[in-house]
């Protein structure tokens, strides 16, 4: 039977007040009331268990996405410059993380610089996060696409995991969404480039699973590298084995919910098996964000937002921009159904779909400038009863003298025959 709204909002509400209560109370207290107070209703347990596995991880590395900063400032960064690992030169600091840091390096024997990601030493200590940094790596190294940061190296040196990536010079679609939301084209464009990037990713069997902002590198030339497959998923073997775990199993254990809340699929809000659709709802929530210059999901806490993520459907883009297309919109709108049959299946389908919004912008303007030309060019028509008028005297005269020449020829010839046969 299908839950109403409003059965809907009554459970939100219950879920909403155990999981506050569960908040006030220490790990093993916590435990014996959530067993007693959701005994019973197994459902009821996982929902809370997911929103304060999530509270959680906002707290932790999956909320600290990489961030520029300047030399000098920051932490305490575990290397100074010009200091060598392997055969990478320390040049400067220019990145943080839960992961670790990336510093800007020289490739000393093939002379080219390269952004080096470290792992943590706190990281180094966590399997969990050394399997992702190795799936990173992973990940990475299966795909060769232009918008997609080109993997250079990964190894372990002297005990210190490295990887080293093309350097990108320019500024995340963060820095430029801190000033609104994006002219239309150049958003599309920045669109179409991630969306191609995804496509290339898919297609080799890489789930992203943490598309974002601020995972979202342009380049001084307008180029769009996708960052960060740190949370990468390989789909075959590795879907098989993640399978293999309850779902039960999912909620209980700190760092399965993965990603950050605003930019969660449904699915990964829930801790429920992904596919490649997650990617599509993540980018939907992008682009919105790149068109409308807000998310279609927010909220005072992270719980607040995954609430959205799950329960709420989002406002038009045109609600927030009127300039944006009603094609557009509806693009949008398809790639945030919080069903996934009801999603675009393939990101293929929604490339071609955006292309096509694009090519239609650019035929519109065409159109108007050769309209424009044509108005130059081609006199004034004249007027039609003018013409008519012209045209019915003209053909009388013509007809005339036609008919004058006929008779004179014929005349001609029967005279011939006359003094022939005379």
């Amino acid at each position: 039977m299908t839950e109403s709204v409003e059965d809907a909002k009554q459970r939100w509400r219950k879920v909403k007040e155990i999981f506050y209560e569960a908040l006030r109370r220490p790990g093993a207290e916590r435990e014996a009331f959530l067993e007693e107070i959701c005994s019973g209703d197994p459902h009821l347990r996982i929902e809370i268990e997911s929103l304060l596995i999530s509270l959680n991880e906002a707290k932790t590395f999956l909320e600290e996405p990489v961030v520029l900063t300047s030399a000098g400032t920051g932490p305490c960064w575990q290397y100074p410059n010009d200091h060598v690992i392997s055969h990478y030169r320390i040049l400067e600091p220019i990145g943080i993380g839960g992961m670790g840091e990336v510093y800007l390096a020289e490739d000393e024997k093939l002379r080219r610089r390269v952004a080096l990601k470290v792992l943590s030493s706190e990281a180094v200590g966590s399997i969990d996060r050394l399997h992702r940094f190795e799936r990173e790596a992973l990940a990475v190294s299966a795909l060769n696409h232009p918008n997609i940061l080109t993997l250079f190296e990964f190894d372990s040196v002297d005990g210190v995991n490295l990887l080293a990536s093309e350097y990108v010079k320019g500024s995340t679609l963060r820095d430029k969404l801190r000033d609104g939301p994006l002219e239309l084209r150049e958003a599309i464009d920045i669109a179409i480039q991630v969306a191609s990037a995804l496509h290339a990713a898919h297609s080799a069997g890489v789930i992203h699973r943490d598309i974002k902002p601020e995972n979202i590198m342009i380049r001084d030339d307008g180029y769009v590298k996708v960052l960060d497959f740190g949370l990468a998923k390989l789909t075959g073997d590795m879907q098989t084995l993640e399978n293999t775990l309850s779902h039960a199993r999912a909620f209980s254990t700190p760092g399965l919910l993965m990603g950050t809340a605003t930019y969660m699929s449904p699915e990964q809000a829930r801790s429920a098996p992904i596919d490649l659709r997650t990617d599509i709802f993540s980018f939907g929530i992008v682009v919105y964000e790149m068109l409308a210059g807000v998310a279609p999901f927010t909220g005072e806490v992270t719980t607040d937002v995954i609430a959205e993520v799950i329960q709420k459907e989002p406002q038009r883009v045109r609600v927030h921009n009127p300039t944006v297309p009603d094609e557009l919109d509806e693009i949008v709108i398809k790639c945030l159904r919080k069903d996934r049959l009801e999603r675009y299946q393939t990101v293929a389908d929604l490339l071609a779909d955006l292309k096509a919004v694009s090519s239609g912008n650019a035929s519109v303007r065409v159109s108007e400038e050769v309209d424009t030309l044509t108005k130059i060019a081609v006199p004034e028509e004249p007027d039609p009863a003018a013409t008519s008028t012209i045209s019915s005297d003209g053909i009388d005269r013509r007809l005339a003298a036609a008919l004058i020449v006929g008779i004179t020829l014929l005349a001609g010839i029967v005279l011939i025959v006359y003094l022939y046969f005379r």
